[in-house]
């Protein structure tokens, strides 16, 4: 990745306003904050996040040392200025020099047999030992409605029962809970079925008690956008790829973060289930 890569999701950068505060920052990564929403600003080659923009490393390099939580950082077009006590530090580039990315699930259309194949993939990794989830009695009656209830079995009440008990659920800086709901929605929504929208709709009203950056994946994935290696592995099913990339995408998926990689994974193979 030696463009600047921007999910289609923020894109245009500054649609949200023009000078954002520093959230949080990590050792590749930093998020800011602007007009309610999470922009992540990242230097990890080959993963985009959902609200993700990829700076190549000597971008990356140049603008970090000024980026400290609550600091101000404004944002324009192809720029951005961090405002630190160390002094002002901006990158920019044009726009031959970025390349923006769809990650966006709901227009894809993959064969039936294709997702057979990425359950039986997902079936042969033991999920249920990997995810971060403490598998409770009342944990496994929630994973069953996702995996077998039908939309006519599911109340309203029923939704919110599971995005209550899911959302916020787990350690780490997108609880487990939330991973799992983040790629079943997406497999609901690459499916056509009308139980992403009652999913999203009871979320869409819920005040999605977690962190800040696990609400902005919910949040995306409400929208149909996922991160690129959960997109990958659907463009790689969409173009009836062999089973073994297959596998090789979901071992991917499966590295990201302690167990968020995990979560994902569980969420898929919950999705497949009907």
């Amino acid at each position: 990745m030696n463009k600047v890569t921007i999910s289609q999701w923020i894109y245009p950068i500054d649609q949200l306003g023009k000078m954002a505060t520093v959230h949080s920052v990590f050792d590749h990564s930093f998020n800011l904050q602007i007009g309610g929403h999470l922009i992540n600003v990242a230097n990890y080659s080959g993963y985009l996040s959902s609200f993700g923009l990829y700076l190549p490393d000597a971008m990356f390099a140049q603008l970090f040392p000024y980026i400290q939580q609550g600091n101000k950082v404004k944002i324009q077009k192809q720029k951005l200025t961090a405002y630190s006590i160390k002094g002002v530090q901006s990158v920019s580039w044009q726009e031959e020099e970025q390349e923006i990315v769809d990650l966006d699930v709901a227009k894809m259309t993959i064969p039936t047999e294709q997702l057979a194949v990425l359950k039986e993939v997902l079936s042969n990794e033991n999920l249920e030992e990997k995810i971060g989830l403490d598998l409770t009695e009342e944990t496994k009656t929630i994973l069953k409605k996702l995996a077998y209830a039908t939309k006519e079995e599911l109340t309203t009440v029923d939704y919110e029962e599971i995005t209550r008990f899911l959302i916020g659920r787990g350690k780490g800086l997108t609880p487990s809970g939330d991973d799992l709901l983040v790629a079943y929605l997406s497999i609901l929504k690459l499916k056509k079925d009308s139980r992403a929208e009652e999913y999203s709709s009871v979320l869409a009203q819920s005040n999605l008690s977690t962190t800040d950056v696990s609400k902005e994946y919910v949040v995306a994935s409400m929208q149909g956008h996922v991160n690129s290696l959960v997109y990958q592995l659907y463009q790689d099913l969409q173009e009836e790829k062999d089973k073994n990339i297959i596998e090789r995408d979901v071992q991917k998926v499966m590295m990201i973060g302690h167990t968020s990689g995990k979560d994902l994974s569980m969420g898929l193979l919950l999705g497949l289930q009907k």
